[in-house]
């Protein structure tokens, strides 16, 4: 039975009754009274329980709630701070790797004007030598073209052979 129900009978039962005349009182039924009131104590400590297990099953849930948010919250910072390090970690990557590429392209252009340097004192030396070896070849012409400065020609055989 539900209490508003009883009390609503305790109601009309105590509003029912005779009234006394110059008293202010009425006269009820007293057992039908009574077992409204027994009926109560039974309910009433039903609804008691009810609504205590009612109170703390709302504060149970009220508490997975907050546990709920703040891990979701928690987690939610523990991403902030993963993706600022991370973001942190790739500014740090992205300028090792923007130092790394000009210490080599630094070092490619030492490399090639060193590989220049080296090609150009190479020729140089070869136009030098090549100079020498023309100027030899030079006069090694013009003394062929003199007359009196004729080698032996290369047909004659030469007799190394030991004489007996």
């Amino acid at each position: 039975m539900d209490i508003t129900y009883l009390l609503d009978r305790l109601e009309t039962v105590l509003s029912s009754g005779s009234r006394i005349p110059l008293m202010g009182k009425s006269m009820v039924d007293e057992h039908e009274c009574l077992e409204i009131v027994d009926q109560l104590r039974v309910v009433i400590p039903e609804e008691i329980k009810q609504a205590k297990r009612l109170l703390h099953e709302k504060d149970r849930l009220l508490g997975d709630a907050e546990e709920q948010a703040k891990r979701i919250v928690s987690h939610a910072q523990e991403q902030v701070v993963l993706l600022s390090a991370q973001h942190e970690i790739a500014k740090a990557a992205e300028a090792r790797a923007r130092r790394i590429l000009e210490t080599a392209e630094a070092e490619a252009e030492e490399r090639q004007e060193g590989s220049d340097r080296y090609v150009a004192e190479a020729l140089s030396d070869l136009e030098d030598r090549l100079s020498e070896l023309l100027s030899v070849v030079r006069n090694g012409l013009r003394s062929l073209d003199k007359p009196d400065r004729r080698p032996p020609a290369r047909d004659a055989v030469r007799d190394d052979s030991p004489r007996v």
